[in-house]
């Protein structure tokens, strides 16, 4: 399923509860309620299975491009050394109780796993000898850092916080787009959501229902209180 179809299968729900509701609605608007119902929908599983997050729940990361980069984002540090970090910020994943959902880290063709570890426990590796040569990553200001190995791409899994960042992070893989957009982004309307459909309908049913019962307060609100015409 595409975002167009997902927009256009939310419009016409609506327009059946309320024909009026469709036509004032616009894309980003419809979207931005598929994106809250998901995380809805993500949010109250994860509270039913004691925060013990399904699988179905990942979306992948295919193509996470990396560069080299300061080892410090201070500018006041004049350094000459680099490390490879994403060329781009990471969607920014989901954040519950200390714990950030981000897995299945591996190289571009899948047969290598990458340690996701802690910043703070960066420091530690080189004392570890079981850990000094392995090949880990971190998170730090939503860039993904790599270490110990000269990867130029590599993949992971995460729940996004919002489902449109992750989208539009996905299409920077296109090149063309890269190179030919300023902003890089593509045209989300067109990618593909990689969200079982089950799920999509579940969200599509709510965000709809909210879509309805929002119109409807603000035709309420536009009618006059009849009390107050005398």
């Amino acid at each position: 399923m595409t975002v167009e179809e997902a927009i256009y299968s939310v419009k016409n729900m609506s327009a059946r509860g309320i024909p009026s509701v469709s036509d004032s609605l616009r894309p980003r608007e419809v979207f931005s309620s598929i994106n809250r119902a998901l995380s809805y929908i993500i949010k109250e599983e994860l509270r039913s299975k004691m925060y013990i997050p399904s699988d179905w729940m990942y979306y992948p990361l295919n193509c996470i491009e990396l560069i080299d980069a300061p080892i410090t984002e201070c500018e006041c540090v004049n350094t000459k050394c680099t490390v490879k970090r994403s060329k781009y910020k990471l969607p920014t994943p989901l954040i519950l109780f200390g714990n950030i959902f981000i897995k299945n880290v591996t190289n571009i063709e899948g047969n290598l796993s990458i340690d996701i570890v802690n910043i703070s426990s960066v420091k530690y590796r080189d004392s570890n000898q079981f850990l000094v040569d392995k090949p880990f990553v971190y998170l730090n200001n939503n860039y993904i850092y790599i270490g110990n190995y000269n990867f130029e791409l590599i993949t992971a899994q995460i729940i996004p916080s919002n489902l449109t960042e992750v989208i539009e992070f996905n299409s920077f893989c296109n090149k063309n787009k890269r190179n030919s957009s300023s902003s890089g982004c593509g045209d989300i309307f067109t990618q593909s959501i990689k969200y079982d459909e089950t799920y999509m309908h579940q969200a599509i049913e709510i965000a709809s229902s909210q879509l309805i019962s929002r119109h409807s307060r603000q035709e309420q609100d536009r009618v006059p209180n009849q009390s107050n015409i005398i």
